[in-house]
C-alpha cells in the first residue's frame, strides 16, 4: 500500500514538472516579454496566524499564454480545548504547505481559445483542519486505528473562451475535478473499533461564465458554477461583478454572490472597491466585503464538528505603483470573523469556532523583462 502511494506521489510530481517544463520551454519562444510577479502575505489573530508567499511567471507567444505558479504558506494556532474537554492540552502546532501550478491558452482563431490548467498541493489548507486533527491527535493517537494525516491534492481543468460579440462580450465555459486526501474525523463507541471519517473527497465542477462590455465605462462578468463532491449535495452558485469608471480618475468595483447546497447550506456574499488614480503612476482605494451564511449543522442534538453559522466583515485600504517595467501593490485591512453558537453537544469544539479579529497585510510586485 506505501509503495502505491508512493508511486503515485512520484507520478503526480514528474506530470506537474513535465507540464511546468513545457510552459519554460515555449517561454523561449516567446514574442513578447516575460512577466514575474511575486506576493506575500501576513493575516493573524491572537491564536492563529498564516504567512503565505507565491510566485507566477507567466509569458506570452503570438498565440499562446503560459504561465507558472510556486506557493507556499506557514499556518500556526495556539490549539486551546474547551475547559469541559478533560483529555485535550493546549498546543502550539505550526505546519507548512506548498503548491504548484501551471496554466496555458491557446488562441486557436481570434474568437476563440482553449484553456488548460493542472495543479498539486501538499499540506492543510486552512486552520481549520489544523484544529480538528490537533483535537482527534491528542484524543485517540494511542488508540489502535489512528493513522497521522497526509492532507494533500491535486486537480486540473479544460475550458475555452469564445468572443461572440467581437470586442464586447466574451462566454467562457470551464470543466474540472479535484482530488483531496482529508484530515479525517474519529469515532469511538464501547466495545468497537476506532471508526476513521471520511478522507479521501472527489469534486467535480463545471463554471459558466460571460464578460459584457456594457459601455465605454462599464463592464459586467456573471458567473454559474455547479459543484459535486462526495458525501455533499450538488451545490450551485452565482456571482456578477461590475466594473465602473463614472470619470477618468476613479473606478467603482463591485460584486454579489449567492451559493446554495440543497437545503443544508447557504450563503451570501458583498463586495465594494472604490479606487483614485493619484496621476499617471499611483493608485488608492479602499475596500469593503462582507460574508454570511447559514452554517452547516443539521441537526444540534447530534456531536458534529460542523460549522455554525458565520458572519464577517472586512475593511481595507490599498495603494499601487506603476512604472514601465516594475509594479507594486499593497493591501491593509481589518477583518473580522463571528461564529453563530455551538450546540451544547458539541462544546469541544467552542475554542475552533468563536469569534476573531484578524488583522490582513498584503503586498505583492510584478517585472517585465
Amino acid at each position: 500500500m506505501r509503495s502505491r502511494t508512493l508511486s503515485g506521489l512520484v507520478c503526480r510530481f514528474s506530470i506537474a514538472a513535465f507540464l511546468l517544463s513545457k510552459v519554460a520551454s515555449l517561454a523561449s519562444l516567446a514574442s513578447s516579454e516575460p512577466n514575474l510577479v511575486a506576493a506575500f502575505e501576513k493575516l493573524q489573530s491572537d491564536d492563529i496566524s498564516f504567512q503565505s508567499a507565491w510566485a507566477t511567471w507567466e509569458t506570452k507567444g503570438a498565440s499562446w499564454t503560459g504561465s507558472a505558479t510556486l506557493s507556499g504558506t506557514r499556518s500556526s494556532i495556539q490549539y486551546t480545548p474547551s475547559d469541559s474537554d478533560l483529555i485535550g492540552v493546549p498546543q502550539l502546532r505550526s505546519e507548512n504547505s506548498n503548491s504548484l501550478s501551471a496554466f496555458f491558452q491557446q488562441e486557436l482563431n481570434p474568437k476563440f481559445q482553449s484553456e488548460y490548467s493542472v495543479s498539486y498541493y501538499t499540506g492543510y489548507t486552512n486552520y481549520r483542519s489544523i484544529w480538528l486533527d490537533e483535537f482527534y491527535r491528542q484524543q485517540f493517537e494511542p488508540v489502535t486505528g489512528y493513522r497521522k494525516a497526509d492532507p494533500h491534492g491535486y486537480g486540473a481543468s479544460i475550458g475555452s473562451r469564445i468572443e461572440y460579440i467581437p470586442a464586447n462580450a466574451i462566454l467562457s465555459i470551464k470543466l474540472g475535478y479535484q482530488f483531496d486526501e482529508i484530515a479525517p474525523a474519529y469515532e469511538a463507541a464501547p466495545f468497537e473499533d476506532l471508526k476513521r471519517g471520511l478522507s479521501k473527497v472527489d469534486t467535480y465542477f463545471a463554471n459558466v461564465a460571460s464578460e459584457n462590455v456594457v459601455s465605454e465605462r462599464l463592464k459586467i462578468k456573471q458567473q454559474l458554477s455547479l459543484t459535486d463532491s462526495t458525501s455533499r449535495s450538488l451545490r450551485a452558485s452565482y456571482s456578477i461583478r461590475a466594473h465602473f469608471a463614472p470619470v477618468a480618475s476613479w473606478v467603482i468595483k463591485g460584486e454579489l454572490g449567492r451559493v446554495e447546497e440543497a437545503s443544508t447550506f447557504d450563503s451570501n456574499h458583498i463586495g465594494v472597491a472604490i479606487e483614485r488614480d493619484l496621476g499617471e503612476r499611483f493608485t488608492v482605494g479602499i475596500v469593503g466585503r462582507r460574508y454570511q451564511d447559514s452554517g452547516e449543522i443539521s441537526d444540534p442534538s447530534i456531536l458534529s464538528t460542523a460549522a455554525p453559522n458565520l458572519d464577517s466583515r472586512l475593511v481595507a485600504l490599498t495603494g499601487s505603483w506603476r512604472g514601465e517595467r516594475f509594479a507594486a501593490h499593497f493591501l491593509i485591512g481589518d477583518f473580522q470573523s463571528d461564529y453563530g453558537p455551538v450546540p451544547e453537544i458539541s462544546f469541544q469544539f467552542e475554542n475552533l469556532y468563536k469569534d476573531r479579529s484578524w488583522d490582513l497585510i498584503r503586498c505583492s510586485g510584478s517585472i517585465t523583462f
